[in-house]
């Protein structure tokens, strides 16, 4: 059963990966910064507003040095490390939650909508989710269960956190909550010669995060378009007052559904909470090692250090897992010989939507800017003196298309931003009147500004042609008044 599960969740992965999709704007950004930089320079401040970890960023210019700056070999790096983190949650389950549990737990983890989809996304969070796997794997389950701590096993512990944080932002979290009860455990036993070879693994783990916040993090965790973006996920402070426990509460049950993926939050959260229970009294020691990581990225989003939104809390879905699926086989049991349909209907409720979703992704997989369809039309469409106007939101895909697909640049006109003040792109769009063939490329659009485009378009140009794909359009316009 585990290993038909595991190649089952491969197969979505592979399905999402192989539709190759558009890159959308936040891809498009990372893959410029590929294709602009050489190795050393990933190691300096992103453009375009982005953040990522230097060991993520190596993997996929390396990538694309083997197979060429194209999108499946972009979305290489993504795609290794959601097929990889299969059997390695497998491998975690089984030795952390009880035999009941493990198939479940695999199942809701093979299943995730967003582990499949980050499966093949141009951004990191897919390695997240690894990275988080193998500190479990290679750091806590090993120290935890060293009645002597051997120091050549504490110093490999510490060079592999100290080396996985270059590839994970969160990786430092899960460490702060390894690290911490592990600490914790041996000062209540007071084995103070365990104690201090702990440090053994906390040196190299200090030195490599203050290294890599400097060089890196320190640039993210101040970019001010960043924190303003993600403001709105940021855990208000104090976290306790009466009205900022409306914050906590919305987070708690909207994490079951992104980036959990339970199709039935409630029922996920309480299956979360019984799981909680159950494994506090049974395994105090590894229910900690998976909650702690939850409460600091809390601390550090207060802080406005760290964005608790759904995509960046991809890391903590193998921990929520492990105790759903702990709370569900409690349920079981409590239940086996009384009334045991209740076990059996849980798990069907867990799973329904899970499953249903993950088939049909691949009858029908997921995009988000189809922007690529829409300038090939185009470039197979246009003629000599035509003009192509990219709307502002568009910029970052088109740039890189603009590049890749060899559209030239003389043709081409870029849209000013005026989200608040939609005057701004008539006036914009009143520098277009007077030419008979003006291609228009709109793409990452919100607040209607679709239905205004296409308003002063039909009321200023004659359409001739138009091209709609999912999350882009594309326009051709006689703006001449003839």
């Amino acid at each position: 059963m585990p290993l038909t599960i595991i190649i089952l969740g491969v197969l979505f992965r592979l399905a999402q990966y192989l539709f190759n999709r558009s890159l959308w704007v936040d891809e498009a950004a990372i893959a410029l910064n590929i294709r602009e930089r050489n190795f050393a320079q990933l190691f300096e401040p992103l453009n375009y507003s982005q953040a990522a970890p230097v060991g993520f960023l190596a993997l996929v210019k390396a990538a694309t040095t083997l197979f060429g700056n194209n999108e499946l070999a972009l979305r290489l790096t993504p795609l290794v490390c959601g097929v990889t983190s299969l059997p390695l949650f497998y491998l975690v389950a089984r030795r952390m939650v009880r035999p009941g549990a493990v198939t479940v737990a695999l199942g809701l983890f093979a299943l995730a909508d967003s582990l499949i989809y980050y499966s093949s996304e141009l951004k990191q969070y897919s390695g997240d989710v690894t990275v988080a796997l193998l500190l479990y794997l290679a750091v806590l389950l090993p120290l935890a269960k060293s009645d002597s701590l051997i120091p050549l096993k504490a110093f490999g512990a510490g060079i592999i956190g100290a080396v996985l944080i270059w590839f994970s932002h969160p990786a430092i979290f899960c460490l702060a909550g390894i690290g911490t009860v592990l600490l914790v455990r041996n000062v209540q036993a007071r084995n103070w010669r365990q104690t201090g070879g702990l440090f053994v693994s906390f040196i190299p783990w200090l030195v490599s995060f203050g290294v890599f916040y400097v060089v890196s993090l320190q640039a993210a965790t101040s970019n001010q378009g960043l924190l303003d973006f993600h403001e709105v996920f940021f855990m208000p402070l104090p976290p306790f007052s009466p009205a900022n426990l409306t914050w906590l509460a919305t987070n708690f049950f909207f994490i079951f559904q992104n980036p959990g993926s339970i199709g039935l939050a409630g029922l996920g959260a309480v299956c979360f909470l019984v799981g909680v229970y159950s494994y506090y009294k049974s395994h105090t020691f590894y229910f900690w090692a998976l909650i702690l990581p939850v409460l600091f990225a809390l601390v550090a989003s207060g802080f406005h250090k760290y964005s608790f939104d759904g995509r960046l809390l991809l890391f903590l879905l193998p921990a929520l897992y492990l105790l759903i699926a702990e709370g569900a086989a409690e349920v079981r049991e409590v239940t086996r010989k009384t009334f045991p349909v209740i076990g059996v209907v849980l798990v069907v409720l867990l799973f329904a939507l899970p499953v249903a979703s993950a088939f049909e992704a691949v009858a029908v997989p997921r995009t988000k800017e189809e922007i690529r369809p829409a300038l090939a039309y185009y470039q197979a469409n246009r003629q000599a003196g035509d003009l192509l106007y990219v709307y502002y939101g568009a910029e970052t895909s088109f740039k890189y298309y603009q590049g890749e697909m060899n559209l030239g640049q003389d043709c081409c006109v870029q849209g000013i931003f005026s989200r608040e003040d939609w005057e701004g792109y008539a006036r914009d769009l009143d520098k277009l009147k007077g030419k008979t063939r003006v291609w228009v490329v709109l793409s990452h659009l919100i607040n209607n500004e679709e239905t205004f485009f296409k308003y002063y378009l039909d009321t200023n140009g004659k359409r001739l042609d138009s091209v709609e794909t999912p999350g882009a359009i594309l326009y051709l316009y006689d703006l001449s008044g003839k």
